[in-house]
């Protein structure tokens, strides 16, 4: 392919060329084009800030999509490039639009008349995430999550640090979210509503992977027991009842984080 420059002129007779040039490849360094399936929500307001996903086949990172001509504020390819994150960008008007997918190697898929930018005051009230519990969570996932607020929509989306959790279901006074797997750290969740409402919680959930014991004093004690053991490691969890010597469960007298003894 061949590289060449991108020119911009202004009706007043002004011109920029781009810093950067646009290269024409040849069709076979194009990867066959993307199918896209579905949006979800499939509207929200023209405020923009709506959290949704898209599930496509053929994904590429980097990819980029548009909403009408307004690119999205984000878009986050996933590993297996069968899901991409999106937040969408404001709109100046109210209209039914094509999603539009542009890959890195210049392939591009549309799904037409896919979501629907909606004046604020047509939709439903805007939810809000009063609490998260429990706080905290194995980094592998799957721990269910319930939050619990106003107007929380079981049909809707939870993100963690921009995963989808891959169930969300009703629960009391609230909704249950499964968590997705991710590394260690505290990160923000987000909810969407089928309104398209997106709300944030900041700093609402930590992932923590499994306790790592490096060492206990004393390392020996009478067979029939009662010897305080004091046990060296990392995350332990604060408020941890017990702990196993062999087959024998012995009581936890008190725990902190990272020191633990019983």
């Amino acid at each position: 392919g061949s590289a060449v420059a991108v020119r911009v002129d202004n009706p007043d007779g002004q011109s920029a060329i781009g810093a950067q040039s646009f290269a024409y490849l040849d069709k076979s360094k194009i990867a066959p084009p993307p199918t896209l399936t579905a949006v979800n929500p499939k509207k929200g307001p023209t405020t923009g800030g709506t959290w949704g996903v898209l599930t496509a086949v053929g994904l590429q990172s980097g990819a980029q999509l548009l909403f009408g001509v307004v690119p999205a504020v984000k878009t986050t390819v996933l590993t297996g490039g069968k899901t991409a994150v999106f937040v969408t960008a404001p709109s100046p008007v109210t209209a039914t639009v094509d999603v539009i997918l542009l890959q890195p190697d210049g392939g591009f898929a549309t799904l037409q008349s896919a979501f629907a930018y909606t004046n604020p005051k047509d939709l439903g009230a805007k939810p809000a995430i009063a609490n998260i519990d429990p706080f905290s969570g194995p980094t592998k996932g799957g721990s269910p999550v319930v939050l619990t607020g106003a107007g929380l929509d079981d049909k809707g989306l939870v993100f963690f640090d921009g995963l989808p959790s891959p169930l969300v279901t009703k629960a009391t006074n609230g909704i249950s979210a499964t968590t997705p797997a991710h590394g260690l750290g505290t990160v923000d969740v987000v909810h969407t509503d089928t309104d398209g409402w997106s709300v944030m919680k900041s700093k609402a959930f930590s992932f923590v992977p499994p306790p790592s014991l490096t060492s206990l004093t004393p390392k020996a004690g009478p067979a029939a027991g009662g010897s305080t053991v004091t046990l060296t490691g990392s995350f332990f969890a604060t408020g941890s009842k017990s702990s196993a010597f062999g087959s024998k469960t012995s009581r936890v007298m008190l725990c902190s984080h990272y020191v633990k003894k019983a």
